[in-house]
């Protein structure tokens, strides 16, 4: 009893249910709108807290969906460089940093970002409730169905140089032995999308910014197309359909008779 009173977490009965984890193809981050959150921890060693690095993409229906997972002993050069292939990979919008290490961290960051000429938004959050109620406040989520886990899972090369699912340790270790957990760092961290300052900063993505952002990948693709207007006048029949020598999006040749339907068929 005494144990619990000093840990109010040990006294919770509530706990995350295996039945409740959703899971995704993550494929496609295509109408998400993106975010990375950071639970930094001191010096690396085995019995320290992990360092949590967590990027998820908000849809327009507010689901969460888990990209990517970094749960590891990290020292300070190696968050950065985390941060910096996660903004490479995913392009989040904005990183959520925790201020217990942000006072150290941060500056580094903003070292590397100038001398590498590779800059990203950086938002601090400072904590205000108890970490136990914080990570209780993600089970309705749960219960909802509105967090989902990538189906491969979340591989890492580990600071003991060993390839590991940090998302498989994660479920194992925290999520469904939660209150019973020695480390608890990445519910914590997940719980961040629950901060005020989070949900303030992040927008779900509406239809025209996901109408945009596929008419962007297609303009990527070499695609220099216009959408389809009510108004315009389009006679299938008038076009020439005479086999012609036609260049790919990707600036090759191909022959075209102009009834190949796979001509048409871009993959974003």
């Amino acid at each position: 009893a005494t144990q619990m009173l000093l840990d109010p977490k040990l006294g919770s009965a509530v706990s995350f249910k295996e039945d409740d984890i959703m899971w995704w193809q993550a494929k496609t981050f295509a109408g998400l709108n993106v975010y990375t959150f950071v639970d930094p921890a001191g010096e690396v060693s085995r019995h320290r807290d992990n360092t949590v690095i967590l990027t998820i993409g908000l849809d327009a229906a507010d689901n969460f969906y888990l990209i990517d997972m970094v749960r590891d002993k990290l020292t300070l050069s190696q968050k950065t460089q985390e941060l910096f292939r996660i903004k490479r990979n995913y392009n989040p919008r904005l990183v959520f940093y925790e201020k217990n290490g942000a006072a150290i961290d941060i500056p580094h960051i903003r070292e590397e970002q100038e001398r590498y000429n590779f800059r990203f938004p950086i938002q601090s959050l400072v904590q205000s409730k108890a970490k136990g109620e914080r990570i209780e406040a993600l089970m309705p989520l749960f219960e909802a169905h509105r967090v989902w886990f990538p189906q491969n899972g979340c591989w890492h090369t580990n600071w003991e140089g060993k390839s590991e699912d940090m998302l498989h340790s994660f479920i194992v270790e925290e999520l469904l032995a939660y209150p019973h957990t020695t480390h608890d760092d990445a519910l914590d961290d997940m719980a961040n999308i629950l901060h005020p300052t989070c949900v303030s900063l992040m927008q779900r993505p509406d239809s025209l910014s996901m109408e945009e952002e596929i008419w962007e990948k297609l303009h990527r693709k070499g695609l220099d197309l216009e959408p389809l207007r009510a108004d315009d006048d389009y006679d299938p029949l008038a076009e020439d359909r005479s086999p012609q020598k036609s260049r790919g999006p990707w600036g090759n040749s191909y022959d075209y008779d102009g009834y190949d339907d796979n001509v048409h068929r871009y993959s974003l």
